[in-house]
């Protein structure tokens, strides 16, 4: 039986009431200057999948990232079993958020991870790029300091059905891979490259979400590159897979 270790909403919420009744000049995580209001709809999400039984010892992946990373989970799950063990967190807030980093915080603390494939951008909640580019920065290191002996890929954000090519996604996806070769991260998963070769009127279910089958298809390369992390051999960018 799959062992999970979830934090309960009731845990979740208790916690983000600590996070926003601190101010910004007491909190380890301050409020970037520009963030617009709260999002309707605020949930965050963490699975650990095979915490005690037998498949506990195989290699423990984590993957870090939003409403794509949470569709494409499953796949990725299916195609690394007998490789790797997962523990998945997902999130609507955005990295520039204090609630973000105190959460990511508590994630890195869990576990000893082997592998850690990193997502986040879609949801910039107002934060200038320059904003966004300091709080990413904070996130990696913070991944890098908690985790010192993990390969760490950063996943590039997917495209807008809509607006293919002046979109804020190709900024933030700029700065992700600038980030990257900063920092020295392990490898970049090319999800925008592969996704822009969809097609536009089959591959979305909206203006952000893709169907079943372009699901698969993000999942398969991000799944490559984290056996090849896993192995030591070089990743893959965006092949059409």
């Amino acid at each position: 039986m799959i062992m999970r270790v979830c934090f309960t909403l009731l845990i979740t919420i208790l916690s983000l009431r600590v996070v926003a009744e601190m101010s910004a000049a007491d909190h380890a995580y301050p409020i970037s200057p520009s963030v617009g209001g709260r999002e309707n709809v605020e949930w965050s999400t963490f699975y650990s999948y095979h915490v005690r039984d037998k498949e506990k010892g195989l290699p423990r992946v984590l993957l870090v990232g939003d409403s794509i990373t949470q569709s494409i989970r499953s796949h990725v799950e299916s195609l690394l079993k007998g490789k790797a063990v997962l523990t998945y967190w997902v999130t609507s807030y955005g990295v520039v958020r204090p609630e973000f980093m105190a959460q990511l915080e508590i994630v890195l603390r869990t576990h000893k991870y082997d592998v850690i494939h990193f997502n986040n951008g879609l949801h910039m909640s107002n934060a200038t790029y320059e904003e966004y580019r300091m709080a990413l920065e904070r996130a990696l290191s913070l991944v890098k300091r908690l985790q010192p002996a993990a390969k760490v890929a950063l996943a590039t954000c997917t495209p807008l059905r809509d607006h293919p090519e002046k979109c804020y996604v190709n900024r933030v996806n700029e700065i992700g891979c600038d980030l990257a070769e900063k920092l020295k991260l392990d490898a970049v998963t090319d999800l925008y490259s592969l996704a822009n070769t969809f097609d536009r009127s089959k591959a979305w279910k909206d203006e952000a979400h893709f169907t079943p089958e372009s699901q698969k298809r993000l999942a398969a390369l991000a799944a490559e590159n984290i056996r090849k992390l896993l192995s030591g051999s070089a990743v893959a960018g965006s092949g059409d897979k």
